[in-house]
């Protein structure tokens, strides 16, 4: 029995269901193998699909979320918390992330922020509530920690948009702050009215005043 706090019909239905994806997955050119090719074709390959399985089962499974706000800083109220973003190997870019982001800031190109990043575990991040008006360069310092620590990867911002696309109705959009070459800057993600992504990228030292009394969401780490 998969679970024991399960009837056998339940498990058995569970199991049922598992077998009619996996079933819908086999490939055409296994279908139009003979049993013992298609047999030891499934032998070899065995222990990398029960790897490819449980991962599958576990970026499925929702994470708990902690949505208590806390105060953090003077500029920032974490309103939501534990939110999974899983390993990335840090290839990819935002320029060629189109199928997440249908408009890309030239910027990315003309600051030549075009290079991948170091890979990364799995890791939960935070939903920040901008509560006063700032600058990036306040709003930052504002939390007392090293700025590295509050980065995201180019990889991590497509991987958290693509699992969390209700924060998207915030018409303000989400914040992230990356590093390349040894400088920071801050990407900004909204949604438009048709629905396509927009990301733009501002260098760190920016001046403008964000309004603490609009709905800025900044995303980092979970510290």
């Amino acid at each position: 029995m998969i679970n024991d706090n399960w009837k056998v019909c339940e498990g058995d239905q569970f199991l049922d269901k598992i077998s009619s994806i996996i079933q819908r997955a086999v490939p055409q050119k296994m279908k139009e193998m003979s049993f013992q090719e298609a047999i030891v074709v499934l032998e070899k390959g065995e222990k990398a699909l029960e790897g490819i399985l449980a991962n599958a089962f576990d970026l499925m499974i929702p994470e708990k979320k902690d949505t208590k706000s806390q105060k953090i800083s003077e500029f920032i109220e974490v309103i939501e918390r534990g939110i999974v973003i899983p390993a990335c190997d840090g290839k990819k870019i935002i320029l060629e992330s189109r199928e997440v982001f249908q408009r890309i800031d030239s910027c990315f190109e003309e600051w030549k922020l075009n290079q991948p990043s170091v890979a990364t575990e799995k890791a939960k991040f935070c939903v920040g509530k901008l509560v006063k008006d700032g600058t990036f360069d306040q709003i930052f310092a504002s939390f007392n920690k090293d700025k590295d620590c509050l980065c995201s990867t180019q990889a991590q911002i497509p991987e958290f948009v693509r699992g969390n696309r209700r924060l998207l109705s915030n018409p303000e959009g989400l914040f992230f702050l990356i590093k390349e070459k040894e400088k920071f800057f801050v990407v900004r993600v909204r949604g438009s009215s048709d629905g396509a992504l927009f990301v733009n990228v501002y260098e760190f030292g920016y001046d403008l005043v964000w309004r603490g009394s609009s709905v800025h969401r900044f995303i980092f780490p979970q510290l």
